[in-house]
């Protein structure tokens, strides 16, 4: 038996599984409009097991979009497939991934877009552009590694003794994975207007490097800050997010220099960069000043 001291002095047992094998969970789910969006929903819930159930054929097409869905879906395959039933099953567990580990990954694959997305918008280098966007599916992927890891963690709070992680935590690093893929989202948008600006003066130019390095700075130290429980970063962060929105207002007042076009797409590529600064400053924000543990005692 395992007892737990709760933040708020309470104790909490919980029985030891010992031999007993973990059960099979089983999400049932009739043919519907929102059957991929079902499909997502189960995995992050924690499903192992998500069975689409349909009266009739399955379209072709909702095969296919149950297919691409799966794709994103880390540590899920498709193991049966007939033409009134398709199960897929999750093979992910979530006491083998470390969710430090998700979340760097995701922070750099995030810090790899905002970079390339700047530099790809400057050079009107349309490749790379598209190497941006396609890493926006691999961010995906792992935030909704994590989102399911968290939410298995609520259903069976000895997950979290034994991956050694308080709860608070868990539920921070879901909040962190969310506003990191929020930021992969922007500068996929970035990606997606490269080749429609023409020639910026060089000032323009110079400016919207500086954004780029800003907000690349203020994703990679925010995620560095509150992978590492650093809040000695913060100060930093701040001021660098101060100059951001510095910037951004310079960059908008010498937009009547350049013309309509490429000003007009410029004014849709500074919001992406603000939000993907705000982004940075909410998980910098979510940086404890001190680290909380939990007091687990075994018997």
């Amino acid at each position: 038996m395992l007892i737990v001291n709760n933040e708020d002095g309470s104790l909490r047992l919980i029985p030891e599984r010992g031999g007993k094998e973990k059960e099979v969970s089983c999400a049932i789910i009739s043919n519907s409009p929102t059957l991929v969006r079902d499909v997502v929903g189960g995995y992050l819930l924690g499903f192992d097991i998500i069975r689409l159930e349909s009266s009739e054929p399955f379209p072709g097409e909702t095969v296919a979009e149950v297919r691409r869905a799966v794709r994103r879906l880390s540590g899920a395959e498709i193991v049966e497939e007939l033409p009134r039933r398709i199960e897929i099953q999750v093979l992910l567990d979530p006491e083998v991934v470390a969710p430090e580990k998700v979340l760097r990954r995701e922070g750099t694959l995030v810090e790899s877009m905002v970079a390339d997305a700047s530099a790809a918008l400057l050079s009107g280098d349309v490749r790379l552009a598209g190497s941006t966007a396609e890493r926006d599916e691999e961010v995906d992927r792992q935030y909704f590694i994590l989102v399911r890891m968290v939410r298995s963690a609520i259903r069976d709070p000895e997950i979290t003794r034994r991956i050694g992680i308080h709860p608070l935590r868990l539920l921070d690093m879901r909040l962190v994975a969310r506003f990191l893929e929020s930021s992969g989202d922007e500068a996929a948008a970035i990606a997606g207007l490269v080749g429609e600006v023409g020639g910026l003066s060089e000032k323009t130019r110079n400016l919207l490097a500086n954004l780029g390095n800003h907000a690349l700075d203020l994703v990679r130290k925010s995620t560095s800050s509150f992978l590492s429980i650093d809040p000695s970063m913060s100060p930093h962060i701040f001021s660098l997010f101060k100059e951001t929105r510095d910037l951004v207002q310079t960059i908008e007042g010498s937009l009547e220099d350049e013309d309509s076009a490429s000003g007009m797409v410029v004014s849709k590529v500074i919001p992406r960069f603000e939000r993907i600064a705000e982004n940075s400053i909410d998980v910098a924000e979510l940086t404890p000043s001190i680290l909380v543990s939990a007091s687990v005692s075994q018997k």
